[in-house]
């Protein structure tokens, strides 16, 4: 079920498999960047970041078994979509807006969400859970450090007590 195996199906199986493989590289310096430069950082750090991400110890010492790999990659994407989660969320409980541009917070909170949802899921898939569930268990201290940056408001853990019993 997991969305990337998809590729594997290119004949002949050694160039999918090696699409398969070299995607965890690309992939993972992608959504490192991305993250990076949602938390402001310049861009040359969020190059060196995801650099230094997609070719760490963990990365290369895996990086022949392609399913241990292709779940600890949908972290950083994880971390962005709680972000950005928490950030129009926080914009919609704060916001003193037209009913107009509540409802296009709204579609931009549920698009968030739904890439959260997506990146676990995903995550699951890949087909290792010992590391999914570090992923999990990374995923909820940052959203209760990001909870406590943003107001420990109840309203704000709603989606993410969500997220939790899905999984």
């Amino acid at each position: 079920f997991y969305p990337l195996n998809i590729i594997l199906f290119i004949k002949p199986f050694y160039l999918g498999w090696s699409l398969f493989i070299i995607l965890q590289i690309l992939l993972c310096a992608l959504f490192m960047f991305a993250y990076l430069r949602n938390l402001k950082l310049e861009k040359n750090a969020g190059v060196l970041g995801a650099l230094a991400f997609s070719f760490s110890g963990f990365v290369i010492s895996w990086f022949e078994w392609g399913n241990v790999v292709h779940t600890a990659l949908w972290l950083p994407l994880i971390l962005l979509a709680i972000d950005k989660t928490f950030e129009h969320f926080n914009g919609i409980v704060n916001s003193k807006y037209k009913i107009v541009k509540m409802h296009t917070k709204n579609k931009k909170l549920l698009i968030w969400f739904g890439i959260l949802l997506f990146s676990s899921v995903s995550s699951f898939f890949a087909g290792h859970l010992q590391i999914f569930f570090y992923v999990l268990i990374f995923s909820g201290a940052y959203i209760v450090f990001r909870w406590f940056k943003f107001g420990t408001k109840l309203k704000h853990l709603r989606l993410f007590i969500i997220y939790y019993l899905l999984f």
